[in-house]
């Protein structure tokens, strides 16, 4: 079981997280259990429209 689930909007966003949430001596927390979860490929984000 996971500490943390994490649903992102595309890879930079994954890549972001993922190396903030490997920082915890900086962010002064224990080592959290994370996945990183994206939208699926081919589907459209909320709030946006495909031709």
């Amino acid at each position: 079981m996971k500490d943390l689930i994490v649903l992102v909007a595309d890879s930079q966003m994954r890549a972001a997280t993922e190396q903030l949430l490997t920082r915890e001596q900086a962010l002064g927390i224990a080592t959290p259990s994370f996945d990183t979860k994206g939208t699926p490929s081919g589907m459209s984000s909320p709030g946006t429209s495909t031709p």
